[in-house]
């Protein structure tokens, strides 16, 4: 197993979903996609990683667990926002899926740096049409009682959502092909 074999297995077991594409942004860019396909097959045939047929003839990654079938368009998304960051120069420093803070549950929050500035972010993937943005009106009071956090975090949205504004909160928004305005 080479070097950056370890770094794509590294990459599966942190985010837990992927697809080749989201492997071959982040790894294999300067050669053939082929190449980072034969890679994860190897991966997967020496049980490093666990693949499957998803949406045609195109694979899933994941580490152990599989993912449910109704969330794996979800956690893909958070795969890309993943990778959306990462190409855009940003180092994650820490990430975790379901973040939990208080009665407020975020699909992940990350906390990035970039130009040796930190900053933290929620993440919410909306594939529905339900709020999901009301939950935050707390967030200021929840993060000031159970986080040691210098600022409120960014709280970005990715899916078709009406932007909505919530007093005190910066909040970005991105479509499903994570395009739009990512102010962090």
């Amino acid at each position: 197993m080479t070097e950056r074999d370890s770094q794509v297995v590294e990459f599966i077991n942190k985010y837990k979903l992927c697809t080749s594409n989201h492997v071959y942004k982040v790894y294999f860019s300067q050669v053939d996609q082929t190449v980072c396909k034969r890679r994860l097959k190897y991966l997967a045939d020496y049980g490093y990683i666990q693949r499957e047929k998803f949406n045609g003839n195109n694979y899933i990654y994941y580490s152990d667990k599989k993912v449910a079938h109704r969330l794996i368009a979800h956690d893909l998304l958070i795969t890309d926002f993943v990778v959306k960051l990462l190409e855009e120069g940003y180092e994650i420093l820490e990430f975790k899926k379901s973040f939990t803070l208080g009665e407020i549950i975020s699909d992940a929050y990350l906390k990035v740096s970039k130009e040796n500035k930190v900053k933290n972010i929620l993440l919410e993937v909306q594939l529905s049409n339900h709020d999901c943005l009301s939950k935050y009106k707390k967030l200021k009071k929840l993060a000031i009682e159970h986080t040691n956090w210098d600022v409120l975090p960014r709280i970005v949205v990715a899916g078709n959502v009406e932007p909505q504004d919530i007093l005190g909160l910066k909040i970005s928004y991105l479509n499903l092909n994570m395009e739009g305005e990512l102010c962090i």
